[in-house]
């Protein structure tokens, strides 16, 4: 992504950003006050010291795909059928799954993520507690057919795909 006045051609930045980050900073860059979001914008704010992603289980679209046929088996989703969660910082990285097949690696020594070090390596316990008290503080979504944008169509196929 460039943004003219705020990047150079062929530079990188490797700050931690998160996807909700992505349109506070175009609006920034459009000369927009992005307003209240749980996103910051990335052209001009300090550098984030960690990053949350949560990744629901699949379930509702593996089922459609199983529906439709073409020879496919439950287990062949088996690994989309959970929910991720991950704590990073620049240093390390915490994969808790609702399988509890839970991953910590370090990626100063492990760039790769090769040596799953959880239960391993003391740091995990804290980015458990870090992912925790992220957690802890998500509200769920409120969804309702007066949101701007819905006709009432929309609305019904959004809660077919188990969207709403």
């Amino acid at each position: 992504m460039r943004f003219g006045a705020w990047t150079r051609r062929n530079e990188t930045d490797d700050r931690l950003v998160q996807s909700v980050d992505i349109l506070p900073s175009c609006l920034q860059a459009m000369g927009i006050e992005p307003g209240p979001s749980d996103g910051v914008s990335f052209l001009h704010a300090p550098a984030r010291e960690a990053v949350y992603i949560e990744s629901d289980s699949a379930t509702m679209m593996v089922q459609r795909w199983l529906a439709k046929g073409a020879g496919l088996k439950e287990e062949d989703f088996n690994q989309y059928l959970r929910d991720l969660y991950c704590y990073r910082t620049r240093e390390a990285k915490l994969i808790w799954t609702s399988d509890g097949q839970h991953e910590f690696y370090d990626l100063q020594q492990d760039p790769d993520e090769q040596h799953n070090l959880f239960g391993h390596d003391p740091r995990g316990n804290e980015f458990v507690r870090q992912l925790q008290k992220w957690r802890s503080r998500l509200q769920p979504h409120q969804a309702n057919e007066a949101q701007p944008g819905f006709d009432k169509q929309t609305w019904e196929k959004l809660k077919a795909l188990g969207y709403a």
